[in-house]
This record gives C-alpha cells, sequence and structure tokens, in this order.
C-alpha cells in the first residue's frame, strides 16, 4: 500500500505530533537538541559572541556588586582612621555637673567645679563583663607633655609640645583596639613616636635613640581637664592627694625635735637646746601638698622602638604628635622622680615612719583605679557600621543601656560615640558612590540587552528560510519557540556559569585586597546578593531579549518565509490601530506616561526624600534622572547620525586618495545598512556618552572641590576654635613655633600665616553688631572680623576675586586686576576726620545724642565688605557707612563712620559672595586696630578681665584670635604637612579647636577623581567590547545579506583588499560619528550639571576634559570597529568570486 503521504500532500512529512505522542517530550527535546548542536557547529560565531557576551556582563556585574557590599567597611577603615576605633568611650563626669561622691574619694564637689572626675577602671571591669554585647575594654590616660632630644647640644636644645598616650599595649592588641597598628608590645623604657616628632627632634627609630617626656605633672592634669584649669597649684596638688588619699584626715599629732632636723639637713651646724615642736595632722598635710605642689617638672627618658606614620585606628588623628607609653611601667617611673622629691620635702617631719607610709601608699597605687577614660570594641561592630544608620543608632541605644544597667545608671560617667557619628556623616558620600555603581550596573544590563537582543534578531533575520522549511515540513510554532528559547539558554547558561566562576575567583583577590587594607576578616565568598543578580541577569536578561525575535519568527508567513530574495529590511508591515480611531496614538501615549512620571519623580519624590533625610533615595532618584537625560539626548541627537556618517565619509574619503573611488560604496552601504547599523551606533553613542559624562563630571567636582576648600579655607592649613571661648588661640606660642623653632631650620616651607579675631559680637557682653549706609537704613547685622596687614600673603589668591577699590587710594596689585583690598585697611589715604564728633553737622535731635555713644575715633572705620551689599544694602566704595555695636552690660549702642576701601565676590577663608542674600549675614574685615578701637569705644576702656588677663600669652592687642590660616610651600609631601599641622595642634588649648589639613583633603579628593576615571575606563572597555561584539553580529549579517552585491563588486575588479577596506570605512565611519554624539551628550550634561553647581559656589568654571580617558575610549571604540567588520570581510574574501554570486553556503 502506497504511503498515504505520496497521496495526500496536506499531510506533513515530519508529523510533530504523532512524535509527541508516540516518544513524548524527550524525543521533542533530542530533535531540538540535535538541531541546536548541528547549527552551533555550522555557525559558532553567534554561539560565541552570545557565551563571551554573557560571561562578561555577569562576571562584571557581579563582581562589581559583590565588591561594593563587601567595601562598606572600606568607608569604616576611613572612620577608624580619623577618630579611632574605640566604639565607646567612656568619660568621667564633670564634677560641675553632679554632687555626687566621688568613686574613689570624698572630694568636695565645690573645689572641682570644673573639673573632672577620674574612673576607677578596676571597680568597672567586673560589670563590663557581665554585658555580652562588648568585646573588649581597655582604660587609658592622654596627657600634655613637651618632649625633646636628649643628645642635642644644650644650647641647640629645644622641646616640641605632644600628647602622651599611657595605655595597657598588651590588653588593647589582645581586644583589637589598634588592628593595623603594630603588633609590639611595649616594654620598660620604651614608647612609640610620630614620625612628626622624630622628624623635628632629628630621632630616628629603632636605632636605639631615646626621647625625654618632659612634663610638669599637674600642669598636665589641668589640660587634661581632671584639675580645673583655675585653680593654684596648691588646689591642684590638694584635689590629687585628696584623689588618692593620700592625706591624713586623723588627727594626729606629731613631735619635731628641730635639733634633729637641722642636724640631719646641715651636719656641721651645731645646735642645742631648741624645743620640741608638735605639728598637727593640718599642718602635715599642707607640708605634703607644698611638696607637691613644689615639684615642677618630671623628665623621663624612653627608647624610640618605632616610628608611626599613622594611627591606624589606634588614637584620633586629631592629637597630632603623640607618644604612645605602657601603662604599666610610666607608673614606676613617676613614683621613683617623685619618691625622691618628696623624701627631701618630707625631711622636716622628722618621721621615717610618716615618710614611709606616704611612700608606700604612693608605691601601692594602681594607676587602673585612676584611669581617664576607658575605650570599649562592642562585638559585631561590622555588622552593625555597615548597615543603615537607623539600625546602627538602634545598636547603640541597646548596647549602652546594657552597660549602664550593670553600671548602675548613677554611675558617673558618659559614653561618647565618636566612631558611630563619623560613620553618620559618611553615609552620604556612600550613597553618592553607591548609586555611581548602581547606575553602572543599569547601564551595563541596558548595553547587554541590547546585544542579545541583536544577536538573537540577527540569527532569526539569518535562518528565517531554515525556519520556513521547518515550518512547512510541520514543526509547529510551539515546538519554534522552544527551539528559540533552547537557542538563548545555549549560551546564557555556559556564560552565566563561566562569568559566575570567574567573579568568584576575582572576587577572592579583592576580598584579599579589603581585608588587608582594612585588616578585618571579610569574607572571600562571593556576596549572597551578587549570586543572585548574576543568575538573574544571566536568565532573565536574554529570556527578555528574545522575546521580540521569537516574535518576528512566528509572524512571517511560509511564502515570505521560503523566498530566498526576501529580506526583513524590505519587507513592507501593515498594522491596523483601533487605538487610532478612537483618537489615541501609542507613541504620544508613552511619552506622556513618561512625562508624568518623570514630573512626579521630580516635583513629588524628590523633594520628598530631602525633607525626610533619605539621602540614599535622594541620590538614586538624581542618578535616575541623569541617566534619562543621557538615554534621552542620546536617542534625540542619533537623528543627525545618518548626516554626520556622509559628513565625515566625504572628508575622510576625500583626504584618501587611494580610497576616494569607494566613497560612493561606503556612503551607499552606510544609508542601506541603516536599519541594522542603528544598534550598533547608539550602542557605541550610549556607552561614549555615559563614559565621558562620568569622565568630565567627576574632573570637573574634582576641579570644583579642590577651589572650594582653597576658597573656603584660604591656605594649606586652617584652625579654628569655637568663638565660644572667652581665650583665643596661643598666639604667642604658635607664631615662636612657626617663627623660631620650625622655621629656624624650615623657613622656606611656610609661604605665609596670618591670625584673625573672631566676630565682634562674639565678645563678652557685646549683643549684636550691624552695618548699614551712614543714614542707617537699611541696617542688618554683620560679623566684624579683624584681619592682619598681611592676611593675602597667607592665602591663595587664585580664588581671590575683588569687585571694587577706593579710588583715593593707591592700592598695591598682587596679580592683574587684583588689588590688595587688605592694603586699604592699614592707610588713612583719602579719609577725613571729624574730630571725634560723631554728629559733626549738627543735625541730630539731643534725644538722640543721650542714646548713642560717641565714638573714640577721629577717623571712620575702614572695611572690606561683600559685593552682595551692593544692592540691597546701598553701599559702595563712594558712599559712608555706619557701623552699630550694642553692649548689653550697659545697654548702650555705639556709633561708628565706617568707610567701604573694598567690596569682593570672594575673599578665601571668609564667606563672601556676590548674591544680596549675603546681606542678612556678611562679613566684614576691618584692621586689628581699628578692631581694637571699637572694642576700647563699647567698654569705655574698661575691658572684661578676660580679654586682659585669661588670654594666652603673647596675644597681641589683648584681641583673642579664633582663626590661624597657613600657606605652605607648593609641592609639600604629606609627612612636611604633618610635621607643621602636628607642631601647630600641641598648642591647642581646648579639644574643641580643630585643624583642616585642606592639603590631605585636596589630595584625597585628586585621589578619588583617579580612581573613579579608572574605574570609568574599565566600565568603558567592558561597554565597548559588547559594542565591538555588536558590531562583528550586525556586519557578519551585512556581509551575508550583501554577498551577491560583494561578488558583483569584486567581478567588476575590486579586490578582496579593497571590499575588506570598504566594509572597514563603513564600520569606521559609524563608530566615529557615534562617538562624535555621544561625547557631545556627555560633555553636554556634564557642563550644564557643573554649571549648575557654579551657580551656588561661584567659582569660575574650568571645563577640565578627561583627555587620557577619551583618547583610550576611542581608540577601543575604533578598534572594535575595525575588528567588527574586518574579519567578516576577510570569511567571504576566501570564498571563489562565482560562488559569491550563487550564494552557495556562505
Amino acid at each position: 500500500m502506497a504511503d498515504d503521504r505520496s497521496i495526500n500532500p496536506k499531510i506533513p512529512l515530519i508529523n510533530d505530533s504523532n512524535k509527541r505522542h508516540s516518544h513524548g517530550f524527550m524525543s521533542i527535546l533530542s530533535l531540538l537538541v540535535n538541531y541546536l548542536q548541528s547549527d552551533m557547529a555550522k555557525r559558532p560565531r553567534s554561539f560565541r559572541i552570545g557565551v563571551c557576551s554573557v560571561f562578561i556582563v555577569v562576571t562584571f556585574l557581579s563582581l562589581l556588586l559583590s565588591l561594593i557590599l563587601i567595601g562598606t567597611v572600606i568607608y569604616l577603615k576611613v572612620a577608624e582612621n580619623e577618630v579611632g576605633e574605640a566604639d565607646i568611650i567612656l568619660i568621667p563626669t564633670p564634677a560641675a555637673n553632679d554632687t555626687r561622691t566621688l568613686n574613689t574619694t570624698n572630694v568636695d564637689s565645690n573645689n572641682l567645679q570644673n573639673s573632672y572626675r577620674l574612673i576607677n577602671y578596676r571597680e568597672m571591669e567586673p560589670y563590663l563583663e557581665q554585658v555580652d554585647t562588648l568585646s573588649g575594654y581597655a582604660p587609658r590616660w592622654t596627657l600634655k607633655a613637651e618632649v625633646y632630644n636628649p643628645d642635642d647640644p644644650e644650647e641647640a636644645k629645644f622641646n616640641t609640645s605632644s600628647y602622651i598616650i599611657i595605655a595597657d599595649t598588651k590588653l588593647e592588641r589582645d581586644i583589637g583596639l589598634g588592628r593595623s597598628f603594630s603588633k609590639v608590645v611595649l616594654g620598660y623604657g620604651e614608647a612609640f613616636a610620630t614620625s612628626s616628632i622624630l622628624t623635628v627632634l632629628g630621632i630616628t627609630a629603632s636605632q636605639g635613640q631615646r626621647l625625654i617626656i618632659h612634663f610638669d605633672f599637674l600642669s598636665s592634669l589641668a589640660d587634661a581637664g581632671i584639675i580645673s584649669d583655675n585653680s593654684t597649684r596648691a588646689d591642684i596638688a590638694t584635689q590629687l592627694l585628696e584623689s588618692f588619699g593620700l592625706l591624713n584626715n586623723t588627727d594626729t599629732n606629731y613631735t619635731i625635735n628641730p635639733n634633729d632636723v637641722l642636724g640631719n639637713t646641715n651636719p656641721d651646724l651645731n645646735v642645742t637646746g631648741l624645743p620640741n615642736i608638735t605639728v598637727s595632722s593640718n599642718t602635715t598635710n599642707q607640708i605634703l601638698i607644698d611638696a607637691v605642689a613644689n615639684l615642677t617638672v618630671i623628665d623621663i627618658p624612653f627608647t624610640v622602638v618605632e616610628s608611626i606614620e599613622s594611627p591606624e585606628g589606634k588614637w584620633t588623628a586629631a592629637l597630632g604628635n603623640v607618644v604612645l607609653v605602657d601603662a604599666k611601667y610610666i607608673k614606676d617611673e613617676i613614683v621613683s622622680t617623685v619618691k625622691g622629691a618628696l623624701t627631701q620635702s618630707l625631711s622636716v617631719l622628722n618621721n621615717q615612719t610618716t615618710v614611709d607610709n606616704l611612700i608606700n601608699s604612693l608605691e601601692s597605687i594602681d594607676i587602673f583605679e585612676y584611669t581617664l577614660y576607658v575605650n570599649i570594641i562592642v562585638k559585631d561592630r561590622i555588622d552593625i557600621y555597615t548597615n543603615d544608620v537607623n539600625h546602627m543608632k538602634i545598636s547603640f541605644t541597646h548596647i549602652t543601656n546594657q552597660i549602664y544597667n550593670k553600671l548602675g545608671y548613677g554611675h558617673p560617667t558618659e559614653p561618647q560615640l565618636l566612631l558611630a557619628q563619623n560613620m553618620e556623616g559618611i553615609q552620604i558620600m556612600k550613597a553618592f558612590l553607591d548609586n555611581v555603581f548602581m547606575s553602572v550596573i543599569v547601564f551595563l544590563v541596558i548595553l547587554s540587552f541590547i546585544l542579545i537582543y541583536s544577536l538573537m534578531l540577527g540569527n532569526v533575520e539569518e535562518k528565517t528560510y531554515e525556519y520556513g522549511m521547518l515550518r512547512s515540513l510541520g514543526m509547529k510554532y510551539k515546538t519554534l519557540t522552544e527551539y528559540l528559547l533552547l537557542q538563548c539558554s545555549s549560551f546564557s547558561f555556559p556564560g552565566l556559569v563561566m562569568g559566575l566562576f570567574l567573579s568568584f575567583l576575582l572576587n577572592i583577590l579583592g576580598a584579599y585586597a579589603i581585608g588587608r587594607y582594612t585588616a578585618l576578616n571579610v569574607s572571600i565568598i562571593l556576596h549572597p546578593y551578587a549570586w543572585m543578580t548574576g543568575i538573574l541577569i544571566g536568565t532573565l536578561l536574554p529570556l527578555f531579549s528574545v522575546y521580540v525575535p521569537i516574535k518576528r519568527a512566528l509572524s512571517a508567513t511560509l511564502r515570505d518565509s521560503l523566498d530566498l530574495y526576501h529580506h526583513v529590511i524590505t519587507s513592507l508591515t501593515v498594522t491596523i490601530l483601533k487605538l487610532e480611531k478612537m483618537g489615541l496614538s501609542p507613541p504620544l501615549l508613552a511619552v506622556s506616561f513618561v512625562l508624568i512620571f518623570m514630573g512626579f519623580l521630580t516635583y513629588y519624590l524628590v523633594p520628598y526624600a530631602f525633607l525626610m533625610q533619605k539621602y540614599e533615595v535622594f541620590l538614586f532618584l538624581l542618578n535616575i534622572i541623569l541617566l534619562f537625560m543621557i538615554v534621552g539626548l542620546t536617542f534625540l541627537v542619533h537623528l543627525l547620525q545618518p548626516y554626520l556618517e556622509q559628513l565625515n565619509a566625504t572628508i575622510v574619503l576625500y583626504l584618501s586618495y587611494y580610497d576616494r573611488r569607494l566613497g560612493p560604496l561606503v556612503k551607499k552601504n552606510l544609508v542601506g545598512h541603516s536599519s541594522r547599523n542603528w544598534k550598533s551606533s547608539l550602542m557605541v553613542s550610549m556607552s561614549l556618552s555615559f563614559i565621558i559624562f562620568a569622565g568630565v563630571s567627576f574632573n570637573l567636582e574634582g576641579s570644583i572641590t579642590t577651589k572650594l576648600l582653597y576658597n573656603s579655607f584660604g591656605g594649606d592649613l586652617y584652625i579654628y576654635q569655637p568663638t565660644s571661648k572667652d581665650t583665643g588661640l596661643a598666639e604667642g606660642d604658635i607664631r615662636n613655633w612657626l617663627d623660631n623653632i620650625y622655621g629656624k631650620n624650615h623657613s622656606d616651607n611656610i609661604k605665609g600665616y596670618t591670625f584673625a579675631s573672631g566676630p565682634l559680637d562674639n565678645l563678652p557682653d557685646i549683643g549684636s553688631t550691624a552695618i548699614s549706609n551712614i543714614c542707617g537704613d537699611p541696617s542688618q547685622s554683620t560679623n566684624i572680623i579683624g584681619v592682619e596687614e598681611h592676611y593675602l600673603d597667607a592665602i591663595y589668591t587664585e580664588y581671590y576675586i575683588p569687585t571694587e577699590k577706593d579710588s583715593d587710594v593707591d592700592f598695591p596689585d598682587i596679580s592683574e586686576n587684583q588689588p590688595d583690598l587688605i592694603y586699604g585697611l592699614y592707610t588713612d589715604e583719602g579719609l577725613v576726620s571729624y574730630n571725634g564728633d560723631w554728629d559733626y553737622y549738627g543735625i541730630t535731635s539731643e534725644k538722640l545724642h543721650t542714646t548713642y555713644k560717641e565714638p573714640s575715633s577721629n577717623l571712620p572705620i575702614k572695611a572690606v565688605i561683600a559685593e552682595g551689599m551692593r544692592d540691597p544694602m546701598s553701599m559702595n566704595t563712594d558712599t559712608a557707612i555706619r557701623f552699630k555695636v550694642t553692649n548689653h552690660d550697659t545697654d548702650v549702642d555705639s556709633l561708628f563712620r565706617g568707610r567701604v576701601r573694598g567690596m569682593a565676590t570672594k575673599i578665601p577663608g571668609f564667606y563672601f559672595s556676590s548674591y544680596s542674600y549675603i546681606a542678612y549675614s556678611s562679613t566684614t574685615f576691618v584692621s586689628m586696630d581699628d578692631y581694637k578701637t571699637m572694642v576700647d569705644a563699647v567698654y569705655n576702656g574698661n575691658w572684661p578681665s578676660v580679654l586682659t588677663a585669661g588670654q594666652p600669652e603673647g596675644t597681641t592687642l589683648n584681641i583673642p584670635k579664633y582663626y590661624l590660616i597657613v600657606k605652605l610651600k607648593s609641592g609639600l609631601v604629606k609627612a612636611d604637612r604633618d610635621v607643621v599641622a602636628n607642631g601647630i595642634r600641641t598648642f591647642f588649648t581646648n579639644d574643641e579647636t580643630t585643624l583642616i589639613n585642606v592639603g590631605d583633603l585636596v589630595e584625597v579628593a585628586n585621589q578619588t577623581v583617579m580612581i573613579m576615571q579608572a574605574f570609568f575606563i574599565v566600565t568603558g572597555i567592558v561597554a565597548l567590547v559588547l559594542a565591538f561584539f555588536l558590531l562583528w553580529t550586525n556586519f557578519s549579517a551585512n556581509v551575508r545579506e550583501n554577498s551577491w552585491e560583494y561578488g558583483v563588486l569584486r567581478s567588476l575588479g575590486l579586490t578582496g583588499k579593497e571590499c575588506t577596506r570598504l566594509y572597514i570605512y563603513e564600520s569606521t565611519l559609524l563608530t566615529f560619528s557615534a562617538v562624535v554624539l555621544g561625547t557631545t551628550v556627555g560633555i553636554s550634561i556634564a557642563v550644564l550639571l557643573s554649571a549648575q553647581f557654579n551657580l551656588f559656589t561661584e567659582m569660575p568654571l574650568d571645563i577640565e576634559f578627561p583627555f587620557a580617558m577619551f583618547f583610550i575610549m576611542v581608540f577601543i571604540a575604533l578598534l572594535a570597529a575595525v575588528g567588527g567588520s574586518y574579519y567578516p570581510a576577510k570569511d567571504i574574501e576566501k570564498f571563489e568570486i562565482s560562488r559569491i554570486v550563487r550564494g552557495i553556503n556562505l
């Protein structure tokens, strides 16, 4: 019987339905796998490109995400280096804040008004052991002293100040305080010293050289806040002896034989007959107090074991010069020194038992019963700090509650969480960088989607005829869909597995580097979120990308599929849109939804996130807006791509003499292949626009950051003491250090320094200071600052922007169009004396004469004001001004005439602006002499005692100086900067004084820019590798589709090399045009963003283009263009012309 298939043509040759019923799912799967293997053997390139694409994307993105999540400990390390590794610091409560009895003494709190208790660590230790959330704790002392090199000749010897940290180095090593610090446990007479001290003293570490710690013990206790700094030495000695329980509180009397005392004191003196003297216990205590009070200095030698470049979290970097010694040995040194002095002083008692008891009591003191503060390390600290801020706050609230549950809520200590506070401030920087990295992930996901989509679409278009034959042989739509999904999985699964494996290996290296830097046990396993992200990208991305190709493969009719001369590029699609009849346009509908979304995002979500202080969300939303801008502008400028390609083709081929005849063919190919090439050009444009935007933005932000730092702080070192303090900086000591001690041998390193006063209204009893035009309306408060004559010599004048000068003064120029306005404050040129009469023309009423006090100055106060004062306050250098200063104590306003010597938009070191809002909180510069004149007038010559007697020695004009700006030699290395900074730090009179090392901040900013540029170069390389694969795929399709045309050109006389160059020209021009457009988009958005930022900073906008990164990216892009077209062209070049024309098995 004949086969039914030969009789009935409607019965398919391959009855897929019968196979399913007879053999089931495995038969279909076997068929598809065999077909896929055959296809991969014939066309391996597509498979390799797909595998490589998924492999690269999964590797890079999963590794990046894992390192981002693991690398959060880097922020912790940065904070630890700044403030120390102690999670909680228990400090004694000031005695003035509490009238409770001390835990170790019975000292009257009235005698300790401004002093601090000492902490009995031994008493606290058993209670702290009961807190299960604590990992370790260790006591410490920090005292101020001077150090010197004993090997210096006496005439050349000088001291430098330093902080002495007394700690149990073994205990701190065991609890992990100072993970990256030296693990050496200090022995007897050994010390660590910061390199800045050793550099100044000329001491080399680890060579047996010694330094001498030279400190006044009682003054050091006062400097540390343990004892009131307003007490006399006798008061300090009393408080100290009472704290240690060394005073005799009994009513014991001692009998002294003066004959024995004098005989012991001077054996040659022959005295007899003197009566015995009865001494009470009070007198004995007073003798002991006087003996301790007369102890002036203690010199203790130490051998320098190691030089410390950075504290590495062992202590806060703000201390500057530090010598670290072990607590177990420092007490013996101090007791040994004090013992001899007390023995001699107490010999007058002629009672060896009393002296021995006192010395024994002194030797039996446990220094840890009287510690200054306790450092605490908590458990699970990495999880606490690397989580969000709220989690960190809740955790420390819980831990501190546990501590005081054990110690008692009335315990005379209070916790400090300096590290947690610093980490809270770092969160904004962390959120910013995290969002940058997440933007890169989103960006690469978009590019990967385009690549895989193009790859699958190219396969479908290439095998349209083949799929048509399969369908004509009976393969169902469902089976074809399953095959396309299997084909997608064939490269996504291997790429996913290899990508995760490589990212796992690279993550080990990255985690090792992070762990080495942070000295933490960082997990080398790829982060779970990275695993999940890699799996999702490797599976879902190809599945989403294959949707349109599947739809394209199933939508073609059999007639079109079996038409060998039919191409999708020439197909005509007719779509009936019912929405059009309803008056709705799908494109317009999509655009409207996008605009609504962006509007809601911009006007609702962004302000909400900012107001709620959700900075991570705020920065994330801003990044989304920027990405939308980049993608939107890239699509917009991409409309210019065809015109730019034609222009570039005309120029390039005209300049190429030998290939000029290829011009028409290249232009034709650019037009004919535009529907397929647009994805490649879009991908290159998007890649370059994002990379260039990021590079230019970070360069501009780095430049702006540098300008802002120098403009805000003026010089390389900026020292600020809170103006709430009555006493200013130790001006005399700091000048002596800069001029005579450090400057003696390193004068070239310091280009200038200047002190400035605090605002006039911060002085005692001064309520407010106001500035106005001469008529007094409008009037606004102002900060009157006294500056020195050489102020501009100590600041970076590159950021000094004067706008107007007094025409009556011959100002010297510091550079072109930059007159020295400060000079005008110290000259009387062009001034008119009013003979002390503030109402020179007699136009005011008698009532006003009794309200205001006449100034004592005959000449007006000379001032430099902000440019922003011009319009709202009606001020310029041609109009007189007036100052009004209110004295709260006398309730009298003092009026002063003023003369504007100059106006400026920017004066580094203080806030000046050209915007009118500055009028409400302006800064006004006056000379130190005029500042003193105003103070004299306000106080009527009777200055408060704190200004006359309470200022540090060497304070000029008795005006407290709250600001110091130091300008260093350009290019000075960090070690030399630290020497100067740490030298100044040692003269700080309180813990609230701040020193900002601007040079360090600028270096950090520049290093950050370099690191981010390197990161974006790597990102760009990944993106352009993906673009290379896309170019290769597209040009392979172009060559195959135009193989007949290629054969005709060859038959007409074009050589194979010329045809190859034809495709290379097309690809290069396509890529170069995309590079131009992408670069334009990237620069435009970066400049617009920076220009908007400059509206607030008022700094000149300097475009710092990242040329190195740009040329690397362009080179890689052009290399990808050449490679992506060269290899497909070479593949077809090897075939015979006749075979190419007939299209046989190409």
